[in-house]
């Protein structure tokens, strides 16, 4: 995984660019800062074992002013207080501050989307909803700055099934599966030779305790690899 440094330097105003991944801290201020100084943040907090998202969704930066990291869901105003050396928290978007710059440092680590992810489907379908566009949207993000960076991203999908019908007709429904993720990334400008595809049918599924839709929709699904 690709790590970056971004360290603020003393005086004038200091920018972060935009950056998306998951952001460490590795040092705070020492000395208590300026009451103008205010630094802003946009963030999605994630769990410090699994680094998957927090429920809550996308939060709204305020300031941090000595050793208090403090962040506020727009929502529920819920604090993340306290943060400190090695705090990971997954950044979104942009960060600036304003003052007198007390340095700040914290490490990014990219791309921000998963290393494997996972489409689901309709039954007998091969339709992407609005939520699968919307997480395959977030992996063109990520394969559109990588290309930029000068790396050379790309994606593995393999469909796999339910266990309705015969092993051939899943076989094929899970490639029509796949199919239907590369050609959205394709449209979105992934190139298609970065975008390999493969069928599991109903070979590996992921429930097995009911045939109830609940348990049968967790088969039908499209595994992303994105390396």
């Amino acid at each position: 995984m690709v790590r970056r440094d971004w360290s603020q330097v003393a005086g004038g105003r200091c920018d972060y660019v935009d950056v998306e991944g998951v952001a460490e801290i590795v040092s705070t201020p020492q000395v208590k800062e300026a009451e103008d100084e205010t630094y802003r943040f946009r963030f999605i907090p994630t769990h410090p074992d699994t680094e998957r998202s927090v429920p809550g969704g996308k939060m709204a930066g305020e300031k941090l002013r000595g050793r208090i990291f403090e962040v506020y869901d727009r929502e529920n105003r819920a604090a993340l207080e306290g943060a400190s050396v090695g705090d990971r928290f997954h950044v979104l978007a942009h960060v600036e501050t304003r003052g007198t710059c007390t340095p700040l440092s914290f490490r990014i680590a990219a791309p921000i989307v998963p290393e494997r992810g996972e489409i689901r489907f309709g039954r007998d379908s091969f339709q992407l909803s609005d939520e699968a566009r919307r997480e395959l949207d977030r992996y063109v993000r990520a394969y559109r700055r990588l290309r930029q960076r000068g790396a050379s991203p790309r994606f593995r999908l393999d469909g796999h099934t339910d266990g309705r019908g015969p092993r051939e007709y899943n076989l094929i429904r899970g490639e029509r599966m796949a199919e239907a993720v590369r050609e959205y990334l394709v449209a979105e400008g992934v190139r298609q030779e970065d975008v390999a595809i493969r069928s599991f049918g109903e070979e590996q599924p992921r429930c097995t305790t009911s045939k109830e839709e609940a348990c049968q929709v967790q088969n039908r699904r499209v595994v992303i690899t994105f390396h």
